[in-house]
């Protein structure tokens, strides 16, 4: 196969050339838990390039949206019925409430805005239309609730960053939408808007990750988003991942800087431009607040401000090893700063701070702090002791919190919570059908039930009738179901990496057969199938094919190394589609995240059959139940003009 030019030594060049000081992180060093499933996701798009196509991402989404509202011939037939699941949730990025009101909207990382008018009995979708459902944040004028403004892309900047396609606003509770602007600026952190004066907004965005450019910072518009100006600037590798503005005097601003470059040649988490500084005339002028603050390197700040005593406000620093550096607390209005305690918070963040760094302050409390992580850190004396509480039920990983009729609403991994005795237990909220599923299942028992594999939610099975009533029966992040077509009580699932699960009684899965396999490289979705001639034959493939007989438990390694070998690191190189023929037994097909496509013969020899197909990423190899030899393969990748 074609091998895109030397990475690495471009990474040198680029690092050699660069004026400014950057700090890359190995990619075998970085934490790649919180990673996946983002970088197959973006590989799977980029593969060969060394660079991921926006424009050409960009139209081939517009194509989408463009097939779905024609009569295209590209279309399903038939009309699509939502089956679930409503009850498992999903990444939720930001909350924002109507005060005094039942009304609340939620912003997904993958899934749009959806909006309640009864405190979260029912909810549906308003931003469905958009060419984006990545959502970073969301803002409601405060003078008229009717108003509200959508800033789009991720600002937990993971491996493939999510991005959007800048700012949206409407003007009648989500019915519709005009757009305002900023596309070039890729991912919207935060939203504010001057309560004495509805046409000053201000919009903290990171920028492309892909790539160096100006077009990041904090930007203000003075008519309502009609035109806009960027009135901070950092650098051309850093951009602001956090804003708060004091409630009685508009014109005080805090901004806080996060240096977040992501492609496939390095990864930037953290350098000399996270830093907090403020505004004391709306943005116009900007001071680096220095006293008693870290001016070392650092990863991404959190911020926060007290509304019932502005003058005091707290700052969460995520240090280069991605957990709590520091706590911060200001009681001047940033003038003067004071370390408060870490101690309970070693590890509150799990190495992922890059994916967290929200703190929060009670409005009411400048001394009720939360610290928002893997699960719940309080403090109630204004960060000198920290205490951990596991909030049940809830998912873990939590994203944002706002302070809601005496109570807590909180976004995680999981969807949207809420408590009414300071977290200690939680109600969900959502019910929501926005997960991210990688896979779907068809068990032949039981046709009426639906089974997927989804992102961080485990798999599960579930029907329509009892949309909010699916089961999780596997956990992890769920990916492809298995069903022995002559055994009910024989069934498969699988979470990251291949962990297979089996039940021979239709009750609790065990995993089996992880250790044969467990040092290969292999790809996050790693594929795997029941024979269509034997059920209790298993292959699966890593970065070599695998034969189990599940009756006889034995395991055979049936190939060498059917990729490009180890050039570019682990994920570059992994089989990543297996299939056999209906027609020959033991005849296999795979792919690779590196463009091969192999056949088994039934002499055990392997042939490269690649010639002729593109050199993208194989997402998929099916052959054909009708004609023998007859195989269809999908590839995954973008490029300009490339259609």
């Amino acid at each position: 196969m074609k091998y895109f030019i030397g990475w690495f030594a471009v990474w040198a060049l680029l690092s050699l050339g660069c004026k400014e000081k950057v700090t890359t992180v190995n990619f075998k060093d970085w934490p790649e838990e919180k990673s996946y499933p983002y970088d197959p996701f973006f590989i799977q798009r980029s593969y060969p390039d060394k660079h991921f196509s926006v424009r050409a991402y960009q139209e081939a989404l517009q194509k989408v949206q463009l097939d779905q509202l024609s009569e295209s011939p590209t279309r399903f037939d038939g009309t699509w019925t939502v089956q679930g699941p409503g009850n498992l949730g999903a990444r939720i990025n930001t909350i924002a409430a109507v005060p005094n009101s039942s009304t609340v909207y939620v912003g997904f990382a993958n899934g749009g805005v959806w909006k309640t008018l009864d405190g979260g009995g029912s909810w549906f979708p308003i931003f469905d239309d958009r060419l984006f459902l990545t959502v970073g944040d969301i803002a409601i004028d405060p003078n008229d609730t009717s108003t509200i403004y959508v800033g789009t892309g991720d600002p937990n900047i993971t491996s493939y960053p999510a991005m959007g396609n800048g700012v949206f606003k409407s003007t009648d509770g989500g019915q519709s939408w005009s757009y305002l602007g900023l596309s070039e600026t890729a991912i919207t952190s935060k939203i504010i808007i001057n309560p004495n004066n509805s046409n000053q907004i201000f919009v903290a965005t990171m920028g492309l990750p892909f790539e160096r450019n100006p077009d990041r910072g904090l930007y203000r518009s003075d008519d309502g988003g009609q035109t806009w100006q960027k009135v901070l600037y950092l650098s051309n590798q850093a951009g602001v991942i956090d804003l708060v503005m004091d409630p009685d005097h508009p014109n005080v601003l805090y901004a806080s800087g996060w240096d977040r470059i992501r492609n496939n040649q390095e990864s930037i988490v953290y350098g000399p431009h996270a830093k907090i500084f403020k505004s004391t005339d709306g943005g116009n002028n900007w001071a680096t607040l220095t006293n008693g603050l870290p001016q070392n390197i650092s990863c991404r700040i959190g911020l926060t401000i007290c509304e019932s005593q502005p003058n005091i406000l707290y700052a969460l620093y995520v240090g280069t090893d991605f957990q709590v550096s520091g706590i911060y607390k200001s009681t001047d209005g940033g003038v003067n700063w004071t370390a408060k305690g870490l101690a309970g918070l070693e590890n509150a963040l799990g190495g992922f701070g890059w994916y967290f760094g929200q703190i929060r302050v009670d409005p009411d409390d400048p001394d009720l702090l939360y610290v928002l992580g893997g699960y719940n850190w309080r403090s109630t004396d204004g960060g000198n002791s920290w205490q951990t509480f596991y909030a049940h039920p809830g998912h873990p990983d939590k994203h944002d919190l706002i302070f809601y009729e005496n109570g807590l609403m909180i976004a995680t991994d999981g969807g949207l919570y809420r408590s009414v005795d300071d977290a200690e237990t939680l109600i969900r909220m959502d019910q929501i059908p926005a997960n991210e599923v990688y896979r779907v299942g068809y068990n032949p028992f039981k046709p009426d039930l639906y089974y997927c594999g989804m992102q961080d939610n485990g798999t599960a099975y579930g029907h329509q009738s009892n949309i909010n009533g699916w089961l999780i029966y596997y956990g992890g992040d769920g990916f492809q179901p298995q069903f022995s077509p002559l055994d009910s009580n024989l069934f498969y699932a699988e979470s990251q990496y291949g962990n297979i699960g089996r039940t021979q009684d239709g009750q609790g899965l065990n995993l089996f057969g992880y250790s044969d396999y467990s040092s290969d490289r292999r790809n996050w979705d790693l594929p795997y199938m029941l024979s269509y001639f034997h059920s209790n034959v298993l292959y699966l493939g890593t970065y070599r094919a695998y034969q189990y007989d599940t009756l006889n438990l034995t395991f055979t390694t049936i190939s060498g190394d059917l990729t490009d070998g180890n050039i570019y690191g682990d994920i570059f190189h992994s089989i990543t589609t297996i299939d056999e023929s209906h027609f020959v037994e033991g005849q296999l097909y795979v792919g690779t995240s590196d463009a091969n496509v192999q056949r088994r013969n039934p002499d055990g020899s392997w042939q490269n059959i690649t010639s002729g197909l593109p050199e993208r990423y194989v997402t998929s190899i099916k052959t054909s139940e009708s004609q023998a030899g007859r195989v269809f393969v999908t590839h995954s990748g973008y490029r300009d003009n490339e259609f």
